[in-house]
Formats: structure tokens, sequence, C-alpha cells
């Protein structure tokens, strides 16, 4: 059983999951670093970012017509200190060409652990790391005949 976390903690959190799926899905990559401390990493099978300014400039440049949707679930926390968690979870992220509804795409189903961090009273994510456990193509809709 993960050491006890206080419900404001787990809360944040949250929330700071949520608020990076938020941005990273509805065209406000040019904001997604506010959420890494400086030195932050995020690893993934496709990206491995070192420092604040490289996130900055990966999440800045998607291009415009990429369509993304992430969703987490299972979120477990475990404290590493007074001020440092261990968050895991469950990851699925879906992606396509706009418009939408995207006629296709691809999809992944992971699993998360972050590292994050309240010293500045603030939570931010040290690390992000991502492993794929699925990965597959979306079907188009069928059209009528």
């Amino acid at each position: 059983m993960p050491d006890t976390v206080s419900y404001e903690r787990r809360d944040a959190i949250a929330v700071l999951l949520t608020e990076f799926c938020f941005r990273a899905d509805n065209g406000l990559g040019a904001t997604v670093a506010e959420l890494f401390s400086e030195e932050a990493t995020l690893d993934t099978p496709h990206l491995n970012l070192r420092g604040k300014a490289d996130i900055h400039a990966w999440f800045a440049n998607h291009p415009t017509d990429r369509l993304t949707r992430h969703c987490w679930t299972n979120m477990r926390v475990t404290a590493l200190g007074k001020d440092r968690y261990r968050v895991e979870y469950n990851v699925m992220t879906s992606v396509g060409q706009a418009p939408a509804p995207v006629q296709g795409g691809r999809f992944g189903i992971g699993s998360g652990a972050d590292e994050v961090d309240f010293a500045s009273g603030t939570p931010l994510f040290v690390s992000r790391a991502l492993k794929i456990v699925f990965q597959g193509m979306l079907a188009a809709p069928e059209t009528s005949a």
C-alpha cells in the first residue's frame, strides 16, 4: 500500500495531470512547459526531452492539424519525501489529423510514472515517463451507401 498522502496533495496532483492533458489537447502547447520544473524530463517511446526549454520547444511547435486526446485513470500516489511524490497511472492517447471527426488515426494505451514536486508551493512535474502497453490504429467510421 502506498504511503498516506493527504487528499489536498492528491487532488493537486490530479489537477496537474488533467491540466497537462487539457493543454496538450486544446491548442495550448505553448503553455505546457509551465507545468514542469526547470530540469524536468519527459520520456516516451517517441521522444526524450531534457529541461523546460526542450519541453516548451516541442509542445509549442505542434502542427495545428494534429489532434490529440489524452485520458488518464487509476492514479496511485506514493510519497518520496516531504514535497516529492511518485505518481503512477494508466493513460490512453489518440492522435489523428484535423478536421474532426478524424477519419482514422492511432492510439496508445500505457502506464505513466511521474515525479511531482511541491517545493515551490505549486506542484510541478520533475519527470514524466510513459511506457506503451497497447497500440494500434483507429478505424475510420463506416460510411452509408
